[in-house]
């Protein structure tokens, strides 16, 4: 039917064709009637009420999408999702098979049950491109179902399934170049978040490309959350204040919807270095107040938003707070880097070294998480004063991961320990570059770790200093006007103060405790 037809025979029905012409018709071309008239489209929803809307729940589920999520509605309509669910296999039209799909498979998006709607959008996706011709009406259908797949897998946390149907999104061809848009800026999103700068660059650009033929229709807003949240955090990775501004989007797209998810988060991460917590921490609530709905277990909104309230929450001091949400966090690998984060700055460095060890990893985990696990191993094994053979080797795992870049990893290393960045220096001299530019830069630090320094006696403090330094001990010695007796029983004091088992260990614990300059190095 060509795009004219669909409007004529959509008002035709409006004005005496029956409920169930009008239903049908939605059923089949929803998806397009919204990108193109979607008033026209909002009047037929609301002309179907009562038995007609049982035969065609689709009505009523495409109707919620001209409102916030509102869980007092989705509630009264449950039951017609269930109809649609298990309804739209069975239909006659191969269309209203597949719109009616579409429509579910957002519904369960937007009410929070994203591992369903990733498992029916699978179903739907096949279905649509089994059935569906290219053509001009239909070629804007399977598009749609990529990038509603792609946004329930994401939504799910299940980032390899998001990737695999959001670059289909991009890639089958479409009437509305808001399809590739969306699912361009939302890859952007995914790689900026794994810490695969390059590509979430590639992907924005890719967006950007498209920006001149996207269609300007009502819900252009929520497109462009996703791409500006990606820009932020690639911003936000090179600690570019300016940049982070400049991309930092205005109230005029805070649409509460499951995309400004998004943009919350990008925010947040920035108030760690900002000082606007507290304000972050409200808007935070505030946006589960409004989508409380999309915080379901496991999914992508509570780890990345429950992460990102710890951080803040332990960047300001207040551990009540932190450990009330440090209690809600899963297992997620995303999560665990806060987990850990939480327990090295609460004392519990025992408690953080198992929840980053390597033997707890999936076999999956990007980038970004893999370096903050590594980094915060050495931190914890250095917070135990513990003289670790296993130390050099998780420094050097953390340097392949920054793969000689600079401006990708500044933010990473702000938010560790100076001392095990400074370990990384010394065991990985590739990485000079990018802890020069650090160094450079002199970010705020927003994490104070617990510290218990040993309690050293002047002579000992200064005695740790010269065992920083190359002099051997007669050397050291001699400075102090001491015999060499002496030192080896001062030393075997500080050892035992500090737990060290080696010069290079006393040294460790002390760039560790605080009780030397981080440019100090061991000696001989």
């Amino acid at each position: 039917m060509p795009a004219a037809d669909v409007f004529a025979c959509l008002g035709r029905a409006l004005d005496g064709g029956g409920a169930d012409q009008v239903g049908e018709l939605i059923e089949r071309h929803w998806s397009y009637v919204i990108r193109t008239d979607a008033s026209l489209l909002l009047r037929a929803t609301r002309a179907l009420s009562g038995d007609a809307l049982h035969r065609h729940p689709a009505a009523a589920l495409v109707q919620e999408l001209f409102a916030p999520i509102r869980p007092a509605i989705m509630r009264r309509n449950d039951p017609l999702l269930d109809r649609a669910i298990d309804g739209h296999a069975g239909l006659d039209d191969h269309r209203a098979r597949v719109g009616v799909g579409l429509a579910a498979m957002i519904a369960l998006t937007r009410r929070g049950r994203f591992a369903e709607a990733a498992a029916l959008g699978r179903r739907v996706v096949d279905l649509g491109i089994e059935l569906l011709d290219p053509g001009f009406l239909d070629g804007s259908s399977v598009p749609a179902l990529e990038l509603h797949a792609g946004i329930a897998h994401l939504m799910a946390a299940d980032l390899a399934g998001a990737e695999r149907h959001l670059s289909a999104a991009y890639r089958d061809l479409s009437p509305f170049a808001n399809h590739g848009l969306d699912a361009a800026g939302k890859l952007g999103f995914l790689y900026a978040l794994r810490g695969e700068s390059h590509l979430a660059s590639t992907w924005l650009e890719r967006a950007q490309s498209l920006e001149p033929g996207a269609g300007d229709w009502w819900l252009r807003s929520t497109e462009r959350q996703s791409i500006a949240a990606a820009s932020m955090l690639l911003a936000i990775d090179r600690l570019d204040w300016p940049d982070f501004h400049r991309h930092n989007v205005t109230e005029d797209m805070a649409v509460p919807s499951e995309n400004w998810m998004y943009v919350v988060y990008a925010r947040a991460r920035a108030g760690l270095f900002l000082g606007n917590q507290r304000i972050l921490i409200n808007e935070l609530h505030d946006f589960r107040d409004q989508v409380p709905l999309i915080f379901s277990a496991h999914s992508l909104p509570g780890m990345l938003l429950d992460s990102a309230e710890l951080d803040l929450l332990v960047s300001l001091g207040d551990l009540d707070a932190a450990a009330e949400v440090a209690a809600r966090l899963g297992d997620d690998p995303l999560e665990r880097v806060a987990a850990a984060r939480f327990r090295l700055v609460t004392g519990s460095p025992a408690a953080a070294e198992e929840i980053v060890a390597d033997s707890r990893w999936p076999v999956r985990i990007s980038r970004r998480v893999r370096l903050n696990l590594l980094l915060l191993h050495v931190t914890a094994d250095l917070a135990l004063r513990l003289n670790s053979d296993d130390r050099i080797r998780l420094l050097r795992r953390a340097a392949v991961e920054t793969a000689n870049e600079v401006d990708p990893w500044l933010f990473t290393m702000a938010v560790h320990d100076p001392a095990t960045v400074d370990l990384l220096g010394r065991h990985a001299p590739e990485t000079a570059p990018l802890l020069s530019r650090l160094a450079e830069i002199a970010p705020p630090r927003p994490f104070r770790l617990s510290r218990s320094p040993a309690r050293l006696t002047p002579r000992e403090q200064v005695l740790l200093g010269r065992l920083a330094g190359d002099g051997g001990l007669n050397e050291i010695a001699a400075d102090l006007h001491v015999s060499p007796a002496t030192v080896r029983n001062q030393r075997k004091s500080l050892y035992r103060k500090l737990g060290a088992t080696s010069r290079a260990h006393a040294v460790e614990i002390g760039l560790r405790a605080g009780l030397l300059p981080t440019d100090s190095r061991p000696g001989g």
